[in-house]
């Protein structure tokens, strides 16, 4: 057995160790969320992170008549023609309670590097066991076959290859808490405290400063 590993487990341990010695806490505190302040950006480019996986695509730019599902054989060779050019970065997140998910955010749009974004909530109301999931909407432009199987490089023409945008969208963290045990409605969690950005030693996808904040 692997015991108590994720950050959210360490953090219902807390929450029993309370339990303990306050007693449950009856009956359910009910939390406003007004807002979740995310400080840095994370970064996940084309073909990285886990999790990352194709959601959807425009119409392809070159060939305006060809509207075909990507698969995996097209997603390779897409990959490797990607001009790698990155137009934004769209972090969203979804809350949900009880395997609902009871409130989700639109995409905000923001450049690698902002320092602070804020989303702002609507002062949503939290009570019980919550979990928190927050995503990646990544545009990019590049190249695909429109679903075709890989022929010959040397076969290929302009016919074949067409500009297209690209949407990723994949988890990029989440934690989980009890409302009933977050204090004066506030919470903050750094990297170390979320699941999958913990995990990110090298600080390849998230900056060493990394948290959000609800408040």
């Amino acid at each position: 057995a692997q015991g108590v590993t994720l950050q959210s487990q360490r953090r219902y341990v807390s929450y029993y160790e309370k339990v303990l010695h306050e007693g449950p806490r009856e009956p359910p505190v009910v939390l406003r969320l007004d807002r979740i302040r995310m400080h840095t950006i994370p970064d996940f480019k084309m073909g990285g992170g886990s999790g990352t996986s194709i959601a959807s695509y425009t119409m392809p730019l070159y060939r305006h008549d060809v509207v075909a599902q990507i698969d995996a054989t097209a997603l390779s060779l897409s990959l490797s023609l990607s001009l790698s050019l990155s137009l934004s970065l769209e972090p969203w997140f979804a809350i949900s309670r009880a395997g609902r998910t009871i409130y989700y955010s639109e995409p905000l749009k923001g450049k690698r590097g902002e320092h602070v974004v804020d989303f702002e909530c609507n002062g949503i109301l939290l009570s019980r066991d919550i979990k928190v999931e927050f995503f990646h909407k990544t545009i990019k432009v590049g190249r695909d076959l429109h679903g075709r199987a890989k022929p010959s490089l040397s076969l290929m023409t302009m016919h074949d290859i067409g500009l297209m945008l690209v949407y990723l969208q994949g988890l990029m963290c989440y934690t989980w808490f009890h409302a009933s045990y977050i204090n004066n409605n506030y919470l903050c969690l750094r990297k170390r405290d979320l699941e999958r950005a913990a995990k990110d030693k090298q600080n390849k996808h998230f900056s060493p400063s990394f948290k959000v904040r609800l408040d």
